[in-house]
C-alpha cells in the first residue's frame, strides 16, 4: 500500500515537473522571438542615420559646385583719386578694381616709358597715356592675366586693383616740368605725379 502511494507521488511530482519545464520553454520561446525582434529595432534605428548623413552631405556639395563667380560677371570700378593726383596733361587720375576672392588680392601697376624732354613727352609721342579713359577697362578687349572669361587664366578669380600709367616717371616723379628743348619759347609743361599717383594703389 506504502508503495503503491510512493509510486503516485513520484508520478505527481514528474507530471508537476514536466509542466513546470515545458512553461519554462514556452518562456524561452517568448524570450527566443523578442531577440529576433531586436535586430528590427536595430534596423530602424539606423535607417534614419543614413538618411540624415546624405542631407548633410549634400549642402556640401551644392556649395562646391556653385564656386567663386567667373571672371566676366564682375564689372570693374572706376576709382578718381582726388586732389593732386593727375596724368601728364592735368587731366585726373583714375583707377579700377574689381572685387572677387578676398584672399586673392593683385595690385598691378600699368608699365609704359619714362619721359624726360619736350619731344618724348609729347602728349602723342606714343609712349604713354597722357590721360586715361574711364571706359577702357583692363579687361576690355582682356589680354594675359585680364582675359578674365579664360579658364585657364589662373588670376580669373582675384581680386584686382588696376593702376593706370600715365605720368611719364615710372611711378616715382612728384613734380612738375617745363620742357623747351630748342629754346622757341614754346614750353610743354608736365606733370609727373607718378609716385602721387601710386600711393593710392
Amino acid at each position: 500500500m506504502r508503495f503503491r502511494a510512493l509510486i503516485l507521488a513520484t508520478t505527481i511530482a514528474l507530471a508537476l515537473v514536466a509542466s513546470a519545464c515545458a512553461d519554462d520553454d514556452a518562456n524561452g520561446g517568448d524570450d527566443t522571438t523578442t531577440s529576433s525582434e531586436e535586430p528590427a529595432e536595430t534596423t530602424s534605428i539606423t535607417a534614419p542615420l543614413e538618411e540624415e548623413t546624405e542631407t548633410t552631405a549634400s549642402p556640401v556639395t551644392s556649395s562646391d559646385e556653385a564656386g567663386p563667380p567667373s571672371g566676366e560677371d564682375i564689372e570693374w570700378v572706376t576709382h578718381e583719386a582726388g586732389a593732386g593726383c593727375v596724368c601728364t596733361d592735368g587731366s585726373e587720375y583714375i583707377y579700377f578694381s574689381r572685387t572677387n576672392n578676398p584672399e586673392k588680392v593683385l595690385l598691378y601697376y600699368q608699365g609704359g616709358g619714362a619721359c624726360f624732354s619736350e619731344e618724348m613727352c609729347d602728349f602723342n609721342s606714343g609712349s604713354y597715356d597722357a590721360t586715361i579713359d574711364p571706359d577702357e577697362h583692363p579687361s576690355d578687349p582682356g589680354s594675359g592675366i585680364f582675359e578674365l572669361d579664360n579658364p585657364n587664366n589662373p588670376f580669373a578669380d582675384w581680386s584686382i586693383i588696376f593702376m593706370p600709367y600715365c605720368s611719364g616717371d615710372v611711378f616715382l616723379g612728384d613734380t612738375t616740368n617745363d620742357y623747351d628743348d630748342d629754346g622757341d619759347g614754346e614750353v610743354l609743361t608736365i606733370e609727373h605725379r607718378g609716385y602721387r599717383n601710386a600711393l593710392h594703389g
